[in-house]
């Protein structure tokens, strides 16, 4: 169980579920970082993503949000046409970008457009309430529609279903990694992440937990442990930080000050 909740604006899980539901290729939500010393994150944020089927070209937005600000925006670089370098959207502005289509380039690469038919908007959100789970006890969570998958069946003359392949991934950064005589700086041996990954594919599911960085310890594990692990409080997980501005400096909440590790999961073939 969450010992600790991110208090994530309930707008971000809106555009998340939104986004998902509209079968952007990627969809994540978790948190910007001043860097390896600073051990409290300074903003929500989400990616949102859309890609061509068969092209790396892609189209994307990044909306963030610091504790205490009224509205979240997103700085729009020059890959979106007829926008001006230096151009920030509001989240109404981004909302309407989510339905706007990626028009076909040529016979090799696809288009992309938003899914609008209810069938197939709830077949993309089959995974939503581990989605919101996770990201609900600090964990950085990735939704990943392989639409490009979907050619292959093309290209084979077979009718490729409605709804590609999946891919929900869970990371959390241990923050402390850096923090001189904590029990979980690198020094010590401790991973500077861990996460994992679970795919499904018409029937097919596959859930693999990744303990160390870097790929050292990684095991499958079943749903029942994935629903457990994604609802609890996750390890090294601290809150956004706020910014004093009379006095220049940054506010952490406790658990930023925190010397307990809690990067131990045990699963079921452990516990038994």
């Amino acid at each position: 169980m969450r010992t600790i909740e991110n208090d994530i604006p309930e707008a971000f899980l809106e555009l998340a579920k939104e986004g998902i539901s509209l079968g952007l290729s990627e969809v994540e939500l978790g948190f910007y970082y001043l860097g390896s010393d600073f051990v409290s994150p300074i903003d929500w944020a989400i990616w949102l993503t859309k890609r061509r089927a068969n092209s790396e070209e892609l189209s994307s937005v990044v909306l963030t949000l610091q504790r205490g600000e009224d509205e979240p925006r997103a700085y729009i670089p020059e890959q979106h046409s007829g926008v001006p370098m230096g151009t920030y959207w509001n989240l109404e502005q981004v909302r309407g970008w989510l339905r706007e289509p990626l028009p076909e380039l040529n016979e090799h690469f696809g288009a992309w457009a938003a899914q609008e038919e209810p069938t197939v908007q709830e077949e993309l959100l089959r995974h939503w309430p581990l989605f919101l789970e996770g990201a609900r006890s600090g964990w950085t969570m990735k939704h990943t529609a392989n639409w490009s998958d979907l050619n292959f069946d093309k290209r084979m003359g077979r009718t490729p279903p409605k709804v590609p392949g999946l891919t929900l991934n869970w990371d959390i950064t241990n923050s402390f990694y850096n923090t001189p005589d904590h029990p979980d700086n690198r020094d010590t041996g401790a991973p500077l992440s861990i996460g994992g990954w679970f795919v499904s594919n018409e029937g097919y599911e596959q859930i693999r937990y990744r303990g160390v960085e870097g790929g050292k310890d990684q095991r499958l594990i079943s749903r029942e442990e994935l629903e457990a692990l994604l609802s609890a409080t996750a390890p090294w997980f601290i809150r956004v930080a706020e910014s004093d501005e009379e006095e220049e400096e940054w506010i952490h909440f406790p658990e930023a000050n925190s010397r307990t590790s809690e990067r131990t999961i045990t699963t079921e073939k452990e516990a038994n």
